[in-house]
């Protein structure tokens, strides 16, 4: 997975069947990410197309600790360090509307995200 593969790159992944670049959720699927991951709403999609494309997957890095910690003699206790989803804050709390002055902000050109929100 390259880093930044979102709608701006030249050398984005396109889905196999459909003809279309392929989702961020796609993407973080085929690097190991589980469905239940979510990108909080302030986050634009080409960075989270490059935060999927940056990292580890998440399978390679279990196994790359489990093996790590085999050979330093550390007893498994992965569910004991394993992290309380209920206790993050949620990722989604903007409505459509401020999700939408969200991307007309970060619109490229000129001003488009201030002449979009002032409503000239």
């Amino acid at each position: 997975m390259r880093a930044g593969s979102g709608n701006f790159s030249p050398l984005r992944p396109v889905h196999y069947k459909h003809h279309r670049v392929i989702t961020v959720r796609e993407s973080a699927r085929l690097q190991g990410f589980s469905d239940d991951f979510r990108w909080p709403d302030r986050i634009p999609r080409l960075q989270q197309y490059r935060q999927v494309g940056n990292a580890v997957p998440p399978p390679m890095a279990a196994a790359f600790a489990h093996c790590l910690a085999e050979q330093m003699g550390w007893p498994p206790r992965s569910l004991k360090h394993r992290g309380d989803p209920s206790m993050r804050e949620p990722a989604n709390v903007l409505t459509d509307a401020e999700r939408k002055g969200l991307r007309e902000a970060r619109m490229r050109g000129a001003s488009l995200g201030k002449v979009a929100r002032s409503g000239l």
